[in-house]
């Protein structure tokens, strides 16, 4: 595990050079992180995993030419220790692995930056809110934490997005990254779920924050 103390390493891949400037800067300027590497290609992308190996590789994937739904299997096998995050730009089902974060396409820089801390290696061994995977890598953010319990007690995404102070948007996203981590395909499973592994408890604040 990476010592706290360590910028967390992180390559981006893109076409565009604006976008490359924009999330560097963005991700830079929050401390703790460091850009290793830039790439604009899938060959690019390839290389950086294999050789590079960044705890982060964060992929435009909305142009065709970094559109890797056809190649993610392959990039991320078994051995690898870097973490894709990619836009969710999938209409239907998207690939799954331990190793992907979405986030929307209309998230903002600290949505990202959350994402990027709260799956970093370093809070692999830090306490969190209770997972109810049971897996250390997959663990909700608090946001996706307080998303789950408000959803438990029968709030719609409208509601949760007034509750929290966000945007509806930003709930749906929060709840694509939900059900990849705890691998459930709809609202419902993901109530079923929640009240199975809690059945006794249905407070909203069920996961407290830590610290």
């Amino acid at each position: 595990m990476r010592e706290s103390n360590n910028p967390i390493q992180m390559a981006l891949a893109s076409r565009s050079q604006f976008f490359l400037q924009g999330i560097k800067r963005i991700l830079e300027d929050e401390g703790g992180i460091k850009i290793v590497a830039e790439v604009f290609n899938l060959t690019g992308v390839k290389k950086c995993i294999k050789e590079i190996k960044p705890d982060f590789l964060f992929i435009d994937n909305r142009t065709s030419e970094l559109n890797l739904q056809d190649q993610l299997n392959s990039l991320i096998n078994r051995n690898c220790t870097t973490r894709v995050i990619l836009f969710d730009t999938y209409k239907g089902e998207k690939p799954f692995s331990p190793n992907i974060v979405y986030i929307s396409r209309e998230a903002g820089s600290k949505e990202l930056i959350e994402s990027v801390r709260k799956n970093s290696p370093s809070n692999q061994g830090a306490p969190d809110r209770k997972d109810y995977s049971g897996r250390d890598q997959n663990r909700l953010t608090n946001r996706e934490a307080d998303i789950v319990n408000l959803i438990k007690i029968g709030m719609s995404n409208k509601r949760i997005a007034q509750r929290l102070s966000i945007r509806e948007k930003t709930v749906k996203a929060n709840l694509t990254n939900i059900f990849t981590k705890l691998q459930v395909q709809s609202r419902y499973q993901l109530l079923v779920r929640a009240r199975q592994q809690f059945p006794n408890n249905s407070s909203e604040h069920e996961f407290s924050k830590t610290g």
